[in-house]
């Protein structure tokens, strides 16, 4: 108990995901309120459907009446691994899960949920284990927003620079507008497993990769919109980062079109992210380019 804590006002969520209630190393999360002069226990949770093994409440995070509990280890659609998020509300003073989270793509042994940050109507989740082309474990990052009509996914986030077990989205910190997400293996300075993390506004998630932000499409009707939260309700995703057109395939016209853009200096070339464009943006696109999709 209390491998993963989370406090928000008067209320913690403690998880202990090796309990044994509904099977070896299922999991469970006890709930504890201030109340008089000292904490008592007001709620235990047990994961729905339970798997043993799927460690539920290795990670947790509160944020007021939202309690988002992970479970890396359950088998979705027949892969193991593939992990789940549950996301519990408080109404009334019961807890009721108001949402099961999975990856848009789930696959095997991606540790979905290994990664979690939760501020207001904002979720980031972590997927450090998942792959990109040869890239094994160089993981991404979740958004998922809130809305009237249920949790949905805002945005996947993929790593800029894939390589093997860089692990990003192995910690993650929402605040403010921004998520911050870690990459604790990634090569930096041409030094192996010295590690980065790297900061996004989430008001300029660019989902579709059309360089253009997405409240900014959504603010001219050119993005649905249907429930009006500010959140599209589908984004064609592009989870190929040396896509550099977008066009769906990967072939040397994106080399040229990244050439194109780096010697117009264009912001789009900063390919390392590091602010500027330099010599560093060619070769981080061309790892990433012969590592492939």
């Amino acid at each position: 108990l209390g491998i993963s804590v989370g406090l928000s006002g008067s209320t913690i969520v403690a998880g202990a995901p090796y309990h044994t209630e509904l099977g070896i190393n299922s999991g469970a999360a006890y709930i504890f309120e201030l109340s008089g002069s000292g904490w008592t226990q007001t709620a235990k949770l047990l994961a729905p459907g339970a798997q043993p093994g799927e460690t539920y409440g290795e990670l947790v995070a509160i944020s007021g009446d939202t309690i988002a509990i992970n479970a890396p280890r359950r088998t979705i659609a027949g892969r193991a691994n593939a992990g789940a998020v549950f996301v519990y509300q408080r109404t009334a003073g019961v807890w009721q899960l108001a949402a099961t989270l999975t990856s848009n793509d789930p696959r095997a042994n991606e540790l979905f949920g290994f990664g979690l940050s939760l501020q207001g109507n904002t979720l980031a989740i972590g997927g450090f284990s998942r792959g990109r082309g040869q890239a094994g474990r160089s993981g991404c990052a979740y958004i998922f927003k809130s809305t009237p009509a249920g949790w949905r996914l805002a945005s996947r986030i993929e790593t800029p620079e894939p390589e093997n077990d860089a692990f990003f989205g192995y910690a993650l910190a929402l605040s403010g507008g921004n998520v911050l997400i870690g990459s604790p293996q990634q090569t930096a300075r041409a030094t192996p497993t010295v590690g980065a993390a790297r900061l996004y506004d989430l008001a300029l998630l660019d989902s579709n990769f059309n360089s253009i932000p997405d409240s900014c499409e959504i603010a001219a009707g050119t993005l649905l919109d249907a429930d009006h939260d500010g959140i599209p309700d589908t984004i064609p995703a592009n989870s190929c980062f040396a896509d550099f057109n977008a066009s769906g395939t990967l072939n040397a016209q994106d080399i040229f079109d990244f050439l194109g853009a780096w010697f117009a200096s264009d912001p789009r070339a900063d390919f390392d992210f590091s602010g500027t464009i330099t010599v560093s943006d060619i070769f981080a696109f061309l790892n990433a380019w012969f590592l492939g999709c």
